[in-house]
């Protein structure tokens, strides 16, 4: 039998659009009732378009990966960085800070027309993730009373929990990073966003002509009805996407 529970991490914001406020990140949990090994802690983090539950906790058949690290004996967690899934999403039920090139998929309802953003700045920085994972981090080995623990970063979630683990490798025993976004030579890491828009739409359509469909090789590649779970899943947790029957994502930093 494995344990689910629902975590919000204390957290002091530093992204641009609430820095300074007290917030809980979303943090997911899956255990066994008795752990073959309490020291066995996994932390996963997401990458740029799915947040941290359909992503790895998705509970569709055999797909969960946290479900089958907690049925081996792990205690396996996974965090929503602000923008996603169940934590703070600031600036962005403001459909005017959506991507100009995207708004028309809002228009007339509930844009009525062509906006500029009123906050005219990228999300977050690289920065900012690596402030909310090492607090999760911390809340992690401060809970499972350990003194570093795994990570795994699926796609975006590469740099994200490779660059964290460069920095704190005093707190991360095993780093897995899983089709990580490639890094570009000579790029900085930005202290503060830039100037742009918080929010970028994504419809069923481009998920599945961007994302999906480029990998599939073979007829019996995808099974029946994949699809479908995944999207309920995935407006399941976008309350504010859910509304406009697209993901709204937030914009997010360029991989480094």
């Amino acid at each position: 039998m494995l344990t689910t529970r629902d975590h919000f991490v204390p957290h002091v914001s530093t992204v641009p659009a609430n820095a300074g406020q007290l917030i809980g990140l979303h943090v997911r949990e899956r255990s066994p009732a008795r752990p073959r090994d309490a020291a066995r802690v996994v932390l996963f983090v997401h990458g740029a378009t799915v947040p941290a539950v359909p992503a790895f906790d998705f509970e569709h058949k055999t797909y969960g990966w946290m479900a089958y690290l907690a049925r081996a004996g792990l205690r396996a967690y996974a965090m929503d960085l602000s923008g996603y899934g169940g934590s703070p999403r600031p600036m962005m039920d403001d459909p005017s800070n959506v991507d100009p090139s995207q708004q028309a998929i809002i228009t007339p309802r509930p844009l009525r027309a062509a906006a500029a953003p009123n906050h005219p700045y990228d999300f977050n920085t690289i920065r900012s993730d690596w402030d909310e994972i090492d607090t999760v981090v911390d809340w992690v080995r401060k809970r499972e009373r350990v003194g570093r623990i795994g990570i795994i970063g699926w796609s975006a979630g590469g740099p994200r929990a490779g660059g964290y683990t460069a920095l704190h490798p005093g707190k991360i025993h095993r780093a897995v990073l899983f089709a990580p976004s490639p890094t570009i030579p000579g790029l900085t890491v930005p202290d503060r966003p830039g100037a742009g828009f918080p929010v970028s739409l994504q419809t069923r359509e481009d998920l599945e002509r961007v994302r999906w469909d480029p990998g599939v090789r073979c007829p019996a590649q995808l099974e029946r009805g994949i699809r479908d779970a995944l999207w309920k899943e995935l407006m399941r947790w976008d309350r504010i996407g859910a509304r406009r029957r697209v993901s709204a994502g937030r914009r997010n930093w360029r991989p480094v």
